[in-house]
């Protein structure tokens, strides 16, 4: 058996200060990754024989093994017990620091945990995000869209980034807080802002600058673990939130610590907002760009939603509004990449991979395969009537025992938004756009995203002409 020294990747003499792969990654982790996977197949490293780590701080990190494909996927997704799951927040948190901090508290959620406590804290929260408990939610996710949308002006240029964050963390910030949530809209408003330092101070390439926004999020962290704790004391006991089935309607023998539940409920708001707010709107950028799909859609929609409301049984039977859907999640995914990290025993046949290292796996690449998809860079809804991939084939939302405890409410979400807007509202793109992508903890523009909102009826669509990072990775024309 070949041992991590002997896993392909580029060789470190071979590069130059001007050459640094690891600032190549950090600009165009996609970029890099796609050259990688050309260059030496579906295990590589990325520098032969070791490196810093990416994203662990650890200095015991000993080094980055990148897996590509649905094979080496299901090797590191089938089995957790070979391949842990670490906080999305990771990069925080020097060696050093003491493990009880607030800051850890609130981004402890399912992601931090491992084993037997995973398997224990995903089957406590687990009944909040059942297929039954998660329909009831619809009428909201209707009313909020509508209610928020009603404030866009008509044919004015908004940033369609900006607009789709706050409508989701409004949507999630309802479902996952309820009554209690909204009854203190100061934190609501507040929350996009925590949330942005967050995210900003987690991407590795600010955590060295000296205007790093990590200092002022540690500071921030005590106020929001405050707020939580006070959303867990106070929690209603009369509407259907999150907060309420884990406060009041647990069992006793499977009921959360006001820890845990914090950690847990400021986690899903923290990567459920990203995750929902970034599909929407790539969702809505492939409709604007692919005239003929958003007129079948709306189409389709526009039949059995009255404006108003629209039942369960109706919207499982909006075929091409799913396969929209999922062909969107496919093609820019709102997690293109995923880590784990390698614990003793780890292999990626046939390479052994040492403890601590850092093992990237990429549903944005297995999305492209062409033995999988034909034609992978194209926006084909179409192609979901015929095609029926494996778990590890089709994986926006992960697989394995710790798939996204959330993907069928970031469906539900994500469908229900696309119900309200498209038959009232056409989203112009300018003649002409720029569309980079920017790599966080998910995928996103790299600046603002300009659309023109148009009244359904009076829209007359357009092909823009798309230009940018993104034309390396779907195909327009």
């Amino acid at each position: 058996m070949s041992t991590f020294h002997q896993i392909p990747g580029p060789n470190p003499a071979s590069t130059t200060e001007s050459q640094d792969p690891t600032w190549s990654y950090l600009v165009d982790p996609l970029g890099h990754m796609s050259t990688l996977y050309q260059h030496y197949g579906d295990v590589v490293a990325f520098l032969r024989g070791g490196n810093k780590g990416l994203y662990l701080p650890s200095e015991k990190t000993p080094g980055t093994v990148f897996a590509f494909g649905p094979k080496q996927t299901e090797t590191i997704l089938r089995n957790p017990s070979l391949f842990h799951s670490h906080s999305i927040m990771t990069p925080l948190f020097p060696e050093c620091e003491a493990e009880e901090t607030a800051l850890r508290r609130i981004t402890t959620g399912l992601f931090s945990y491992n084993g037997s406590p995973h398997q224990c804290q995903r089957k406590k929260v687990m009944p909040a995000f059942h297929r039954s408990t998660i329909e009831r939610y619809t009428p909201d996710i209707l009313r909020i869209t509508h209610e928020i949308s009603s404030t866009w002006k008509p044919d004015e240029w908004m940033d369609l980034a900006r607009e789709t964050t706050s409508l989701s963390l409004t949507i999630l910030w309802h479902i996952f807080l309820g009554k209690t949530g909204m009854g203190h809209p100061q934190h609501l408003s507040n929350a996009q802002s925590w949330l942005e330092h967050l995210l900003d101070a987690s991407r590795g390439i600010t955590l060295n600058l000296p205007d790093n926004p990590k200092d002022r999020v540690r500071e921030e962290a005590s106020f929001i673990e405050d707020t939580f704790r006070r959303f867990w004391q106070e929690a209603s006991k009369e509407d259907q939130s999150v907060l309420t089935q884990l406060c009041h309607h647990a069992p006793k023998n499977e009921s959360l610590t006001e820890t845990e539940a914090i950690g847990h409920l400021f986690t899903f708001v923290m990567a459920g907002y990203e995750t929902v707010a970034s599909s929407i709107l790539w969702t809505l950028f492939l409709l604007a760009s692919h005239p003929k799909e958003l007129h079948n859609l709306t189409e389709e929609i526009s039949g059995p939603f009255n404006g108003d409301s629209i039942s369960e049984d109706e919207i499982r039977k909006l075929t091409h509004l799913d396969h929209v859907v999922k062909e969107s999640l496919r093609l820019l995914p709102a997690a293109p990449i995923c880590w784990r990290v390698a614990q003793p025993g780890a292999f990626l046949n046939p390479w052994e991979v040492p403890p601590g290292t850092e093992v990237i796996y990429s549903p944005f690449h297995t999305h492209r395969l062409p033995e999988l998809y034909d034609q992978p860079q194209r926006f084909q809804p179409s192609r979901w009537a015929h095609i029926r991939p494996s778990p590890f084939e089709y994986l926006p939302f992960s697989a394995g025992p710790r798939k996204c405890i959330g993907a069928s409410l970031a469906t539900q979400v994500i469908k229900g938004v696309l119900i309200t807007l498209l038959p009232r509202y056409h989203f112009q793109l300018p003649p002409t756009i720029d569309v980079n992508l920017r790599v966080g903890i998910t995928l996103q523009p790299d600046m603002d995203f300009p659309v023109k909102l148009i009244p359904h009826h009076l829209a007359t669509p357009t092909i823009p002409e798309i230009r940018g990072s993104i034309c390396n990775h779907v195909q327009f024309h």
